[in-house]
């Protein structure tokens, strides 16, 4: 079977961890061993609630996971508690029988549909040696709902959807997506998502606002804005260099995000101000785009470039920058809140996010402080926001008017933990009242 047995877990029976704990069965395609922004969100939750008697089965994929893992060490308390579906070999047998290898979306779908299968296959081996209260389902990808909607059918335990992202490529607006409609089939995948879990979880506004269309009018009546975590274990303080104003972003960098106003807005920062001893410092896979700006910009004695860091090392970097940087596509309207910004967060330096202005990275900042957002169109608003946090880092005054620690309790363990906890709470509760007037009534 190509899943690490349940059985031979070696994660706690919630019936032997005292009259609080819960028991949740997570489907999570992305999270420990796999990579990229939607793991390390899983994980960091992941590794919030075994710390707070909330005793966890997390059944995930292996697609995307590396044996080289340059993060792996700090999710390795979590290997006890996922359950890991390698699909590859299954899934090369499909495609050889069904022929759709060379068709993304009929290769995904097979993907999905298999590792669904397995997934709810061991979610039953599981429920034979733990007793579960709830269930929580995490999209990306899309089909990371399929086997809860199947198990919580076949059970009757509340269920919770979360959303991160859109679920499908095709809808996320231009220039990330293709902005079209969803298939047909998907369309009534979600629609029975949208009414059959007993509630929804989305980290932001603009994205439960975005998504509201393709759900059953009523899901707005059972959904909450959670935002991704951020841990205690990762907050950073470092004496900051009064030498150099130096500006560093971490992770992928793509076309989508472009940094055309970026850098050109450094260059009229750098032509007006004149700023001593600049630095820009990117880690992580850069596409060459950016290289080909930056020195089109004569900016190529001020930026760096660097390989991907351990997500640790990273953190070390990034919290002895001046500023962190997040560049966003140029979305008509910004309606992520990307996990990297509460990552930020965890260092309390300021933030520069060039964004789209009419969107989530501007709600926060403009309404809670911890950096500046520019406008993602707008090299002038670039430069007139470097001025800015330039002028205040020569006063001494950077962290004071700018720091983004103000920002932490909102995305903290014990903000995110709660709402879950008292959301897993409430639906329990809600169940059982169900099935005792069902009792009643039989």
């Amino acid at each position: 079977m190509p899943v690490k047995a349940c059985e031979q877990s070696s994660n706690v029976d919630m019936r032997d961890s005292g009259p609080q704990a819960l028991g949740i069965l997570m489907f999570a395609p992305y999270a420990y061993p796999s990579e990229g922004p939607e793991s390390l969100v899983t994980n960091k939750l992941l590794y919030a609630m075994r710390s707070r008697h909330l005793i966890i089965d997390a059944i995930t994929s292996a697609k995307g996971a590396r044996d080289n893992s340059p993060s792996a060490g700090i999710w390795d308390t979590l290997a006890d508690v996922v359950r890991t579906i390698n699909i590859s070999e299954e899934l090369g047998f499909v495609k050889k029988i069904i022929g759709v290898a060379r068709n993304p979306a009929l290769s995904d779908m097979s993907a999905g549909l298999l590792w669904s299968k397995i997934a709810f296959e061991v979610a039953l081996r599981c429920r034979k040696v733990k007793q579960f209260d709830v269930i929580l389902s995490r999209c990306l990808p899309y089909w990371g709902h399929l086997p809860a909607y199947i198990y919580a059918r076949k059970f009757g335990l509340p269920w919770i959807a979360c959303w991160n992202d859109p679920f499908l490529s095709s809808i996320i607006p231009k220039p990330c997506g293709k902005g079209k409609e969803a298939p047909y089939v998907i369309k009534k995948y979600i629609a029975a998502v949208g009414n059959y879990a007993d509630w929804h979880v989305f980290p932001c506004e603009r994205l439960r606002k975005f998504m509201a269309p393709f759900f059953p009018t009523e899901v707005a009546l059972k959904s909450s804005i959670i935002p991704h975590i951020a841990l205690g274990r990762f907050k950073r303080s470092a004496e900051i260099s009064r030498k150099v104003f130096s500006i560093s972003h971490a992770g992928t960098l793509d076309r989508f995000r472009d940094p055309a106003a970026f850098f050109s807005g450094v260059k009229k920062f750098i032509e007006k101000c004149a700023p001593r001893d600049l630095s820009i410092t990117f880690v992580g896979r850069i596409d060459k785009y950016y290289h080909d700006l930056g020195r089109m910009n004569g900016l190529d004695s001020i930026v760096k470039i660097q390989d991907s860091k351990p997500y640790e090392e990273s953190l070390d970097i990034l919290s002895t920058s001046t500023i962190l940087l997040i560049i966003e596509a140029p979305l008509a309207e910004g309606i992520f809140l990307p996990s990297k910004f509460v990552d930020y967060v965890q260092t309390g330096r300021p933030i520069l996010a060039v964004s789209p202005l009419n969107g989530t990275l501007n709600d926060i900042l403009t309404r809670h402080g911890g950096g500046i957002a520019a406008d993602v169109n707008s090299p002038e608003t670039v430069a007139a926001a470097l001025e800015i946090l330039y002028r205040h880092w020569n006063a001494g005054t950077l962290d004071e008017s700018f720091g983004s620690s103000c920002l932490y309790p909102m995305f903290s363990e014990e903000y995110v933990i709660g709402e879950y906890s008292n959301l897993f709470k409430r639906l329990i509760e809600k169940k059982k009242s169900m099935s005792r007037i069902h009792n009643a009534g039989t």
